[in-house]
């Protein structure tokens, strides 16, 4: 095919699409005030009704569970079908559940013995989710020792362990439960009376006996347990802490520069070990306790501890220290004997 007849070929072809065009345009202009024209209500209606019923079909089904069921026992292999498996029953929830001690008990005082710590008391008393009914005491507390258990429907539950910290619990059931401790505030003790902000609980329970101190205006000789975290320092204590904190900080107590477990770094003064009956033992620090600050300043080790008490010893009436024990965090407060 030679160039003059692909042209002539090519502009036939033009032609024709255009004629094509132009023979749609004109069919278009014809009819288009008719498709432009509204359709009446009428009109539809009409076109509505004339429209034939669709004929409902049906198709024979089978139900998913019997393929299932069919295609479970049709056997590939020729041997015999496996031993139906028996359904285990599901294991009863204990009716206690997980809920935490201090849900269901409030702790209204304390005694601990660090010389001997199975003779801790604590006096506690049943919040109304306990639904406790064994309860005869006037005020409703309760006295439980160390190794008791709570009372039913409670009885899962023991007293582990009495600190000033607080009461350590176990479990029975279940027996691997994580112990819990309940801190306690730092509530005052006047006689035995429990001061709890402004209500005044007296211990009726017998047996129930609480560490007290006689509070005088001036300075005094011994040091007087306030409270379980707070002390007002006698001034026996003072002078022999001055003048021989060497020896003590030798023989009385053991300890380390701790480090977070998390970034490696030294975070406080771990307490490895107090001798009982010894000074410090009597103003409250206990084994495992790590000082994490004094009045607000934090304490990476025991010089840092002795260089900050020395440089403001001059300035402070009170002493805060922070300490943590088993996750539990507390303060301790120290009172001059002036103060």
């Amino acid at each position: 095919m030679n160039t003059a007849q692909i042209k002539l070929l090519t502009w036939s072809v033009a032609g024709a699409l255009g004629c094509s065009l132009v023979a749609y345009i004109a069919v278009f202009l014809r009819q288009r005030e008719e498709v432009m024209t509204p359709v009446s209500t009428e009109r539809m209606r009409k076109v509505l009704e004339n429209v034939p019923e669709i004929e409902q079909r049906t198709e024979n089904t089978v139900a998913l569970k019997q393929v299932q069921k069919g295609l479970q026992r049709f056997d590939w292999s020729g041997k015999p079908p496996p031993e139906p498996v028996a359904e285990q029953p599901e294991a009863p929830v204990a009716a206690h559940g997980p809920d935490p001690v201090d849900k269901f008990v409030k702790i209204r005082g304390l005694k601990a013995d660090a010389d001997q710590p199975e003779l801790g008391e604590v006096v506690l008393k049943y919040s109304a989710d306990a639904r406790v009914t064994a309860v005869t005491s006037d005020n409703g507390t309760v006295l439980k020792i160390v190794g008791d258990l709570l009372d039913p429907p409670l009885n899962y539950i023991r007293v582990a362990a009495v600190t000033d910290l607080g009461v350590e619990f176990s479990f029975t059931d279940p027996p691997d439960r994580k112990h819990e401790i309940l801190p306690v505030n730092d509530y005052p003790l006047v006689g035995y009376l429990l001061v709890d902000g402004d209500n005044i609980v007296p211990v009726s329970v017998p047996g129930a006996r609480f560490p007290t101190a006689a509070r005088g205006n001036g300075p005094t000789l011994e040091t007087e347990r306030i409270s379980p975290n707070r002390y007002r320092l006698g001034t026996n204590a003072v002078n022999e802490f001055e003048q021989n904190y060497s020896d003590i900080l030798s023989t009385d107590v053991a300890y380390k520069r701790h480090r977070d477990p998390k970034t490696g770094r030294y975070d406080g003064i771990e307490v490895t070990s107090v001798k009982q009956g010894s000074i410090v033992a009597q103003h409250g620090i206990q084994n495992g306790d790590v000082i994490k600050s004094i009045n607000g300043t934090a304490v990476n080790s025991e010089s840092e501890a002795i260089q900050f008490v020395k440089a403001h010893k001059d300035e402070y009436d009170t002493w805060e220290v922070v300490i943590e024990n088993k996750g539990q965090s507390r303060t301790m407060t120290y009172n001059s004997p002036q103060h």
